[in-house]
């Protein structure tokens, strides 16, 4: 008999979304808290075997405090004033990124449909996140396509002329775009997405005990972070 995946995909989905609502809620007084929140995504992302995204995911990471570390230590305070912008965008918008590639690998997309389903969400919700879902790895295929493409016929792009190389690299990409999410979409409709009634799956999709304790753990993990942002732990 066919199992899914272990923990569920509702699981996985609370640890996305709360890390990524604490990367941005987080007081930003207290920056070592936003830091633990992408070094556990990092560990999350190494532990589900993609190891060279994680150490891609962790050089922004290395480079602001290895930064912040000459800053100090030279006394270079316009370079960190003017630096803090870069940080705060690493900081801020790298822990999403991190959690749609952790969903991407941790989950499948049957899977997290019925959970969805199982949760009695509205359709108009599950089939656009079915599409999406789908989307993003099949586009980056077609962007690989392109590159070698454009490597074929010696258009490779040049910091002399970025416009020219912006637009020989987008417009085929945005071209591609569109015929990329109407296949999708249609697929989605073959498939049965957009039909009424309960959805049958051959994998059973359903919380377990163990289930409840990893949700526990991360509720937990993330009121922790919360009070040490806020200043009542030392």
């Amino acid at each position: 008999m066919f199992r899914a995946r272990k923990p569920d995909p509702r699981v996985w989905l609370l640890f996305t979304v709360t890390s990524s609502m604490l990367a941005f809620m987080l007081p930003k007084h207290r920056l070592r808290p936003i830091y633990a929140v992408g070094m556990l995504l990092l560990a999350a992302l190494f532990g589900l075997g993609e190891r060279k995204a994680a150490f891609k995911g962790s050089l922004p990471y290395m480079a602001v405090i290895a930064w912040e570390l000459i800053a100090k230590r030279r006394g270079l305070p316009i370079a960190g004033a003017t630096f803090s912008m870069i940080k705060m965008i690493v900081l801020l918008y790298e822990p999403p990124l991190l959690c749609g590639l952790i969903l991407a690998r941790a989950v499948k997309l049957g899977e997290l449909l019925m959970a969805l389903a199982n949760m009695r969400l509205s359709r108009k919700l599950i089939l656009p996140l079915a599409v999406a879902f789908r989307y993003f790895p099949t586009l980056k295929a077609e962007a690989g396509s392109i590159r070698e493409s454009l490597r074929l016929r010696s258009m490779k792009p040049s910091p002399l002329h970025p416009i020219r190389s912006m637009e020989n690299y987008l417009i085929p990409l945005l071209m591609r775009s569109l015929k990329v999410s109407d296949e999708l979409s249609r697929s989605a409709l073959c498939r049965g997405y957009s039909l009424e009634g309960p959805r049958g799956a051959l994998v059973p999709v359903a919380l377990r005990p163990l289930d409840y304790v990893f949700a526990a753990g991360i509720i937990l993990w993330d009121v922790l972070l919360w009070i040490w942002a806020g200043g009542y732990l030392a």
